[in-house]
């Protein structure tokens, strides 16, 4: 790009020269972004790549419909549908269907329909459908389907199907064995699998126990 006039098409972006040019610089550009629907970003260019230039205001919205309503300062929405209607202030929404109503403040949705409906303030999802509807505020969910529906404030779900259609307020749910668990009750832990095997030093049946060679938590049968 050895030149630019008053305005450049390059692909589906157009730069439109700022006026006056900031001195000693090239040229200063500002551009819309159209790939899908509308992106409004500023970009600086001085003889090297292009670069954003962020303001309090900046927002990135690049997919269909993506961001299109209510976009909050400082937002990210990347992917069909993503943080479509009230993406909150500084929010990342990767995927379609991501964020895509009501996403809370400071919250992250990552993976095809993560974090989809009123994801709450200050929340994660990561994964296909990884609190997908109604996820509580502080709350993490992350694997396909964690923390899917109805995940409460202050809890957490790993692995696929932790919490996928329920985890209560406080509970931490860590899942690795390919099926669905979900809790029963307020600030409770559940972790699938443990290992049963007979502790060498006895114990009551049931009971935890460290295996020091292996790193290993094991339950007494």
């Amino acid at each position: 790009m050895s030149s630019l006039g008053k305005e450049a098409y390059v692909g589906t972006l157009h730069y439109k020269v700022l006026e006056p040019p900031v001195a000693g610089g090239g040229e200063d550009l500002q551009q819309t972004l159209t790939i899908g629907n509308d992106t409004n970003l500023p970009i600086n260019f001085n003889g090297a790549p292009l670069a954003l230039t962020q303001n309090a205001n900046t927002k990135i919205k690049i997919g269909n419909n993506a961001g299109t309503t209510g976009q909050g300062g400082q937002a990210v929405a990347i992917g069909k549908d993503a943080g479509a209607n009230s993406q909150g202030q500084s929010t990342v929404a990767l995927g379609v269907g991501a964020g895509e109503i009501s996403q809370g403040i400071d919250s992250i949705a990552i993976g095809n329909f993560a974090g989809n409906d009123t994801q709450q303030q200050a929340s994660i999802a990561i994964g296909a459908s990884a609190g997908q509807t109604g996820q509580g505020t502080n709350s993490i969910a992350i694997g396909a389907s964690a923390g899917g529906t109805n995940q409460q404030n202050n809890s957490i779900c790993i692995g696929g199907g932790a919490g996928d259609s329920r985890c209560d307020v406080g509970c931490v749910i860590i899942n690795g064995g390919g099926i669905s668990l979900v809790s029963a009750g307020i600030n409770r832990c559940y972790i699938n699998p443990i290992r049963r095997l007979a502790n060498p030093a006895g114990g009551p049946s049931g009971s935890l126990w460290y295996d020091a060679s292996r790193k290993e938590v094991l339950y007494n049968p």
